[in-house]
């Protein structure tokens, strides 16, 4: 949660605990609609502040895991099929023999895809010369797992950023019905409270958001000098 949300639920918070300090005092206010959409805007807060964390945390592993799986299909499965077309499929054509090439460090996520889907389907025709190299029996179908694990991965890391947009949405819509809320009941209290400055006083300061600005310093110049001393000449 940003800034600007943390302090907007901190301030309903504070609004909800001076609403329950003076329930005493506020009798029918408390079945007001205004008091029960307050409490469910911080739950909702609550829980969208949550969703965010976790999906942030959800992904940076998946980032992490997208690296180890891309690695593992591109050096533990699609160099060896690459290097034993090199060697043994010499008579094929450059168009073919390029369906065998293992895509550099650098290729984004949907090329290294294809380019594994493209030698897999590749191998595929021509799979007893790799056996015969001593490929493991189960060569292709552990490139296609291999592919499918980082495509999976991919799916679910796309989940959490849409997740964290979701929240995010929700949170800046909670930010604009918190200040709706408050206001409301500003306008209530003011009236409710109006011989008791203190009680306003508590009021303000609940509903204020961010910390106050702090007090300017007198300038130098408007000090009263000591007796005597000469007054300093303008600017």
């Amino acid at each position: 949660m940003n800034q600007k949300g943390a302090a907007k639920l901190a301030a309903a918070r504070r609004v909800n605990y001076f609403i329950e300090k003076y329930r005493a005092k506020l009798g029918a206010f408390l079945e007001s609609p205004m008091v029960a959409r307050l409490k469910a805007l911080i739950l909702e807060m609550q829980g969208n502040g949550a969703a965010q964390h976790g999906s942030v945390k959800q992904h940076i592993a998946a980032t992490v895991s997208r690296g180890e799986k891309r690695y593992n299909l591109r050096v533990h499965h699609m160099l060896a099929i690459s290097r034993v077309a090199g060697a043994k499929l010499t008579g094929i054509s450059a168009q073919k023999m390029a369906e065998f090439n293992t895509p550099d460090s650098g290729v984004g996520d949907v090329a290294l895809l294809a380019a594994a889907r493209a030698m897999s389907l590749a191998a595929k025709q021509y799979e007893q010369v790799f056996l015969d190299e001593k490929l493991a029996e189960d060569f292709l179908a552990q490139l296609d797992q291999a592919a499918a694990d980082l495509q999976d991965t991919l799916v679910g890391r796309d989940g959490d950023r849409m997740e964290r947009r979701r929240a995010k949405i929700g949170i800046e819509r909670q930010c604009r019905l918190v200040s709706e809320t408050t206001g409301m009941m500003g306008a209530f209290m003011l009236r409710k409270f109006a011989g008791e400055p203190g009680i306003i006083g508590e009021w303000e300061l609940a509903t204020r958001i961010g910390q106050p600005r702090s007090h300017r310093r007198t300038p130098e110049s408007t000090v009263d000098a000591a007796p005597g001393a000469p007054t300093p000449a303008p600017a």
